[in-house]
């Protein structure tokens, strides 16, 4: 009897050694799952920032052509056919060219000048010439502005599809 419990004490150490093994193994594994859990959720958050942030930025460079398209119409069709007398409705266009030329900063004797400097039947002088001039600069100006904020968001429209695609890349992994 003396043999029998001694081999059921060592069975049941046994038991009790590989209980705890057992038990280290799933705590492990718990710890293991919840930190990619984290890790996961984690990834899965920046994934939904970049796609949010690409978005807004679409949205700012779309904006911006808008922009830059609409000044294009006003200097290209509005502005230039004023300049050389063959607008087809000069009230209209003279409205499109003082509103941009008001967006654009220019100042108020500015805007009264050019309206009268730009009518179908007075002549351009001295005077007009320089009125003229100093709108076409602040138009161009403007047009340039929006051109290089148009180039530049063209690279910032690759650098946030990259961050989308990473963090996507990324969430995939942790899945």
């Amino acid at each position: 009897q003396e043999a029998e419990k001694k081999t059921a004490e060592e069975a049941v150490e046994k038991a009790k050694e590989a209980l705890e093994v057992k038990k280290s193994e799933a705590e492990a594994q718990i710890s293991a799952a919840k930190e990619a859990k984290q890790n996961w959720s984690a990834a899965s958050k920046k994934h939904h920032e970049a796609q949010k942030a690409e978005k807004v930025g679409l949205k700012e460079m779309s904006t911006l052509a808008d922009k830059k398209a609409a000044l294009d119409v006003v200097i290209d069709e509005h502005f230039a056919k004023l300049v050389d007398k063959t607008a087809g409705e000069p009230k209209k266009s003279m409205k499109e060219v003082t509103k941009a030329l008001k967006q654009h900063g220019a100042e108020k004797q500015l805007l009264e000048a050019i309206s009268a400097a730009l009518q179908p039947e007075k002549e351009h002088g001295g005077f007009e010439k320089v009125v003229i001039e100093t709108a076409m600069e602040i138009l161009t100006k403007a047009r340039a502005n929006f051109a290089g904020k148009v180039e530049a968001s063209e690279a910032t429209k690759a650098a946030l599809a990259a961050a989308v695609e990473s963090a996507e890349a990324e969430a995939k992994d942790l899945q």
